[in-house]
């Protein structure tokens, strides 16, 4: 019960950190767009969305994954505005993602299908904690340092 606290207390602090919230958005776009190149697109008949629709996705994942690495290593202050601005982004990311399954929904398979309704999932999460952060973080806790100064105290 005890362990299972102290991880409910750490993911409160992780996803109430905006630097962190860049991070954490940086890597999954990037793993987003590495398996959309090098895992689907080998097996696009398998997964049954065509190689350039799988490109095409590829390189939106790649720019927000630059946009949040950006957010991470060079904002000192401010991040509200830019969260909701990725948060935003990464809500038509999903719903671009949701017309082409529909779009494609004769040729998709199960795995597709499932893959891509997980990655929506979870990218709404996402979006969602980024949202909530933007309108909850208290900006005048800012450090020059960043905010990930709190995350060592457990």
């Amino acid at each position: 019960m005890t362990s299972s606290l102290n991880n409910k207390q750490r993911f409160r602090r992780i996803s109430r950190s905006p630097k962190l919230l860049f991070l954490i958005d940086a890597i999954g776009a990037l793993l987003t767009a590495v398996c959309m190149l090098f895992i689907l697109k080998p097996f696009q008949f398998h997964i049954g969305i065509p190689a350039h629709v799988l490109n095409i996705l590829a390189v939106i994942a790649g720019g927000l994954s630059l946009y949040s690495f950006c957010c991470f290593f060079f904002l000192t202050s401010g991040r509200n505005l830019f969260l909701v601005i990725i948060g935003t982004a990464n809500i038509l990311y999903c719903i671009f993602t949701g017309l082409l399954l529909i779009l494609h929904f004769e040729t998709i398979s199960i795995i597709g299908l499932s893959y891509f309704l997980i990655e929506i999932g979870v990218i709404i999460s996402l979006a969602i904690n980024e949202f909530k952060t933007a309108i909850h973080y208290d900006t005048t806790n800012e450090h020059e340092s960043g905010d990930l100064h709190h995350l060592r105290r457990t």
